[in-house]
């Protein structure tokens, strides 16, 4: 049997064979076929989970070296990164410099179809929804991985020499190692807090090596690791508890809160503060988010207006919010 794994699925399935083989195919002339030798590689070896399969650690790797029609300079790439900096701050200073909200909503449009047609080829642009609305930023990971991207082409893929020097410069004993160290990690003898503690605090590998340690190791390694970072993890004590509470604030999108939030209040209507409550208790529930709810919450969506009115239900006369607007 034959499973054929894109980049998608080898960053976090895992195969419980006893004797299951690996291959992997790489061409550096398509940027999403691109195996990246330093990284992507241990992935995929630390996919195989089983100690007993004899090809655990071992990979065939076929590649195809850059070719000469796609082949430029580190000072072409270098000036090309240098005009979309540069577009970059000029979009970012006319949209902060604009006074006009109508003519600031159209750029927001225009840059979120830029990001959608041209997926970042012209410029560093993102819109991400900051303090109520909908802001342009400049994307550092795109940046960043852009760079990335002409190392493993330009440099790792020049051609098959630069192929056995990468692997053999950054592999090896360094896999080895690496391997017993996920082996100890997932060692369930010892405590949970005490393996995640011992991943943050070790220097025996580097930053980017302990985030493929803490991928391969487990769903648990990964999140706290690598979603959390290490500094996070250790002002916690490691107590998964607090952490799990901080994952959940973090990964339900803003958005998702907001479109959830408009769907209890409309603007214009008054609420009692314990109806209020009650709504936005309802919202944190569905989207597991593990805060305690207040009334007051309710000013990071919408401009309120503190009233007393006589509760209809009740017929007495009650604390509220008179929804203004929305922010």
């Amino acid at each position: 049997m034959f499973t054929f794994c894109t980049r998608t699925v080898y960053l976090g399935a895992d195969f419980y064979s006893t004797n299951a083989r690996t291959f992997v195919l790489s061409d550096a002339n398509v940027d999403s076929l691109s195996v990246d030798i330093s990284l992507d590689l241990p992935q995929i070896l630390g996919r195989q989970r089983l100690l007993e399969n004899p090809w655990k650690n071992h990979a065939e790797f076929y590649f195809k070296t850059l070719g000469k029609d796609k082949e430029f300079s580190k000072k072409e790439f270098d000036e090309f990164i240098k005009k979309k900096l540069m577009s970059t701050e000029r979009l970012l200073n006319n949209f902060y410099s604009c006074t006009d909200e109508e003519t600031k909503k159209d750029l927001i449009k225009l840059h979120k179809n830029n990001i959608i047609f041209s997926t970042y080829s012209d410029n560093y642009i993102s819109v991400n929804y900051i303090d109520g609305e909908y802001k342009p930023v400049m994307n550092n990971l795109v940046y960043i991985a852009e760079q990335r991207a002409f190392d493993i082409q330009q440099v790792d893929y020049k051609d098959r020499f630069s192929v056995f020097n990468t692997i053999y410069r950054d592999h090896n004993f360094q896999m080895d190692r690496i391997s017993e160290f996920v082996s100890t990690l997932r060692n369930t003898t010892i405590p949970f807090p005490e393996r995640l503690k011992l991943l943050c605090e070790t220097e025996d590998f580097s930053g980017d090596e302990k985030k493929l340690i803490a991928q391969q190791a487990s769903e648990g390694f990964d999140k706290y690791y690598n979603l959390l970072g290490p500094d996070k993890c250790k002002s916690w004590s490691y107590h998964t508890t607090s952490l799990n509470k901080l994952i959940s604030d973090i990964t339900v999108s803003k958005d998702k809160v907001v479109e959830e939030i408009l769907t209890k209040f409309v603007v214009g209507n008054r609420y009692s503060l314990v109806e209020v409550k009650s709504k936005i208790s309802e919202v944190y529930t569905k989207l597991g988010i593990n805060k305690s709810p207040k009334a007051t919450d309710l000013e990071e969506w919408f401009e309120v207006k503190r009233i007393k009115f006589v509760d209809p239900i009740t017929k007495t006369k009650v604390n509220g919010f008179k929804i203004i607007s929305k922010l």
